[in-house]
């Protein structure tokens, strides 16, 4: 592994960690494991599950000993970049749309001027980061 890809494993396991932990901290404070109502926790859901697929289609791609081997193994349907694909997609498609709708329009009805610091923060970073982290890893594929 040289060169981009080792930066772009460095940077999604850096981003599986903290999602980590900022899903660990939801479930620890008493929020169930998946909040269906609440599109937050999803977005923070399928992005975990894009950058973890994003590590094993980082890594290298094996050596076919003949173009029959190569085209069989291409055209599985369970291959780890396409999964990565479909979820990057996702996972992009709902960040933007929540983020858009969540501090667009319902912003003004939580009243964020009474929330505690540490409610807007977690909210701020449910939005910010996983979007910040696709468009990032987006960057670095380009």
């Amino acid at each position: 592994m040289v060169g981009k890809e080792k930066y772009l494993v460095y940077f999604r396991m850096g981003v599986i960690v903290f999602l980590t932990f900022e899903l660990s901290i939801d479930l620890l404070n008493g929020a169930s494991f998946i909040e269906a109502p609440d599109l937050t926790k999803w977005g923070l859901w399928i992005t975990f599950i894009t950058f973890v697929t994003g590590l094993f289609s980082c890594m290298p791609v094996q050596d076919f000993d003949s173009p029959e081997t190569y085209r069989i193994t291409k055209n599985k349907p369970v291959m780890a970049w396409k999964l990565f694909t479909i979820c990057f997609e996702t996972a992009l498609l709902f960040e933007i749309s929540v983020t858009i709708v969540f501090w667009s329009l319902l912003t003004n009805s939580l009243k964020l001027a009474d929330l505690g610091w540490k409610r807007k923060t977690s909210l701020i970073m449910d939005h910010f980061f996983p979007l910040l982290a696709l468009l990032i890893d987006y960057s670095m594929n380009c």
